[in-house]
């Protein structure tokens, strides 16, 4: 038998169409949804559990996370603040929870705690489980999207992946990278070097604008034998 991929039943909708889709799909008696998302100063952090709220579906449940990093700025905590207030008056029955990033000796701990989470939650009474990428960070969503697609309990349940695209906001939020760089949880794979003691390394990094030092990092952990960079697209100017 072939194997099976968690992608092959996937459904691309954007814009209007995905909108109207949420309108009619989420309104019918028979969901019962789970909305799992953060709880951050990122100005989409309201967006989709707006349109959840509108839509009235008949039982809604959201986690929402919050990642604690050291030294916050005061500004950003005021708007996660704000952000909280009133995604409590959109979804009264939500569960918040902090998410710390890092370890007291600066390990990156952000998608282990996620999961954990997460993990407390039954998720084979969904219906439908909602993953909003928008205010969550790369290192949180991915290990969130692989447990929910791998929970037993969730075998039955329709996975929606949501992001609200703004790339001026993505543009102005400056990532702290770790001191070294790691595979993501969940996502380290099997090592080539068990079948060749000396396999070629090829690096495809996606090229992403004022991230040097992680590229630097990267490529010092990969050391790659050649490069092959991915160009963001699409992209007002590639380059």
């Amino acid at each position: 038998m072939a194997e099976r991929f968690l992608w092959e039943n996937c459904i691309l909708q954007r814009g209007a169409v995905a909108e109207e889709f949420f309108r009619t799909f989420f309104k019918e008696g028979k969901r019962r949804i789970l909305l799992i998302a953060g709880a951050g100063f990122d100005p989409r952090t309201l967006h989709f559990s707006e349109l959840l709220a509108d839509t009235g579906p008949p039982h809604l449940d959201a986690i929402y996370l919050r990642e604690e990093r050291p030294n916050p700025s005061p500004e950003l905590v005021e708007k996660s603040e704000k952000n909280l207030a009133n995604l409590r008056k959109l979804i009264p029955s939500l569960d918040v929870q902090p998410i710390a990033v890092f370890t007291a000796d600066n390990a990156v701990v952000a998608g282990r705690n996620a999961i954990a989470a997460i993990r407390s939650h039954d998720l084979g009474k969904y219906s439908d489980i909602c993953v909003d990428c928008s205010a969550l960070s790369r290192g949180v969503i991915f290990p969130i999207i692989k447990y929910v697609l791998g929970s037993k309990k969730a075998d039955r349940v329709n996975v929606h992946v949501l992001v609200a695209d703004e790339p001026a906001t993505d543009d102005s939020i400056v990532a702290i990278p770790w001191e070294r760089a790691d595979y993501m949880l969940g996502f380290r794979g099997e090592s080539p070097a068990a079948k060749d003691p000396a396999p070629a390394r090829l690096w495809l990094p996606h090229l992403v604008s004022r991230h040097k030092t992680a590229f630097d990092l990267i490529h010092r952990t990969v050391d790659p034998n050649d490069t092959c960079p991915i160009l963001p697209f699409p992209a007002k100017n590639p380059r």
